[in-house]
């Protein structure tokens, strides 16, 4: 085996799995529908298998094998029960055969990015549970899209690329990164980039792709985090990054939720330097004394959105408090001449969708926040509008599902932009037999008009 020049695998496989894959389909991407299922399957490092192939669809527990031609590296089946339990897998005229997956049908908001069953083993070497979404327009036009999969106390090191040609009616399997955590992807000056941690407060790591996604090389180390759940390091969502003052800016903590404790700080770098250059980078000077609030209480506060605000200050924007808090935000202030000065604190706010991860835009003059308005529970996602950053209203309820068990169900972490008149959003997405609300079975993709 050869040592790895690339960051990215296609897909990534444990050296000790590698021999018993050889020449066997790995199926990289399962979209379940109400009534049936698609999917893609690749060879890994994309090695090239003649003969036919065959998609093989049960339900759990029953012997009896749907099955329907697996050509060209995809595949889709209907005529499926809905509400109910699968497993598949793809098998070559040679005898060749894919790893089972498992998933369960059911209807789902938006279109399907991707799928992981809470009990498949596939992606173990990272996690079970689908997080961190992350999508960007690339300069082509198409859209790419990133997720993680993460298990508490895991791994938590795996991100898995997409791609929609069609402004996202139907999404491809690109790509895997390992390690990556918690990434965003960023366009900057033409080119596509991943700011990411290497593990759960591990490094943070800074890497570029100069064919929109496809191959990756070597990451640069930014700063050194931690190797363990349970110490300190490095921690963000995949923050947008957001220019100004002739830099780049984008929100990161330093602390850990088994110590209940993180400090706040802005990353940030000079827009016309080597951005894989780790000399390029500047990380504020991490805040760990917050004033308390009004009526007196503390709250760790993480996931924060770099803003500028109406008067031209940069502000790191942070929800404050775990699920069972809400409707409060924390604003920062960062001095963008001193990107290494630590942050001061400015005030609280009453925001609504304070106890989850939310996704702040600055457009045509105002400021939009999705996120989830109904503390504690995430299974309505919301827009918001405020003209100061202080004032905040509803636009409207994106998604609806308060009906539902909350429990169970949720559209949670939205990475989202803006073009013209249309809202697009990426949801971590927990739905049809997802473990709970926190541990995710999707990320979909939805598009919305702004008003």
């Amino acid at each position: 085996m050869k040592g790895i020049a690339n960051w990215n695998e296609t897909p990534y496989i444990p050296a000790n799995e590698r021999a018993k894959s050889k020449n066997k389909p790995y199926v990289c991407r399962l979209a379940p529908e109400k009534n049936g299922v698609s999917g893609e399957w690749i060879y890994p490092g994309n090695s090239k298998v003649g003969g036919r192939h065959t998609l093989f669809v049960r339900k759990q527990g029953e012997n009896k094998w749907q099955t329907a031609p697996a050509e060209n590296g995809q595949f889709s089946l209907g005529g499926l029960a809905e509400g109910c339990e699968y497993e598949l897998y793809i098998q070559a005229e040679n005898g060749g055969k894919s790893r089972t997956r498992l998933f369960a049908t059911g209807a789902y908001p938006g279109t399907c990015v991707t799928y992981h069953h809470p009990e498949d083993t596939q992606y173990d070497c990272s996690g079970r549970y689908t997080c961190s979404p992350s999508m960007v327009r690339v300069p082509s036009g198409a859209l790419v899209a990133s997720c993680d999969l993460f298990l508490a106390a895991g791994p938590q090191n795996l991100q898995i690329l997409f791609r929609s040609e069609n402004d996202g009616k139907t999404w491809r399997y690109v790509t895997e990164l390992m390690p990556s955590f918690w990434g965003r992807l960023f366009v900057h000056r033409g080119e596509l980039y991943m700011l990411s941690v290497s593990k759960e407060y591990g490094d943070v790591l800074i890497g570029k792709s100069e064919d929109e996604g496809k191959t990756w090389k070597t990451p640069t180390v930014i700063a050194r985090g931690s190797s363990l759940f349970s110490c300190d390091g490095w921690h963000r969502a995949p923050m947008a990054m957001v220019p100004f003052g002739g830099r780049l800016w984008s929100g990161i903590e330093f602390g850990s939720w088994h110590n209940l404790r993180f400090g706040n700080s802005l990353i940030s770098a000079d827009e016309t330097a080597d951005l894989l250059n780790p000399e390029s980078w500047c990380i504020t000077e991490v805040l760990t004394d917050i004033p308390a609030q009004s009526d007196g209480t503390t709250a760790p506060a993480i996931e924060g959105n770099a803003v500028i605000s109406p008067d031209g200050r940069l502000y790191d924007f942070l929800r404050v408090g775990s699920r069972e808090g809400g409707g409060t935000a924390l604003i920062l202030e960062g001095d963008p001449q001193k990107p290494e000065k630590m942050l001061e604190f400015a005030r609280y706010v009453k925001f609504p969708m304070g106890h989850t991860k939310f996704e702040l835009m600055a457009h045509a003059g105002a400021y939009y926040a999705v996120g989830n308005d109904n503390a504690p529970h995430r299974n309505v996602l919301s827009l918001y509008c405020s003209k100061n950053l202080d004032d905040w209203e509803l636009v409207k309820h994106l998604i609806d599902f308060k009906d539902c068990d909350p429990e169970y169900t949720a559209f949670q972490y939205p990475a989202a932009f803006i073009e013209e008149n249309t809202l697009y959003v990426l949801s971590r997405t927990a739905l049809n037999g997802a473990h709970n609300f926190h541990d995710a079975n999707y990320i979909t993709f939805h598009k919305f008009p702004l008003k």
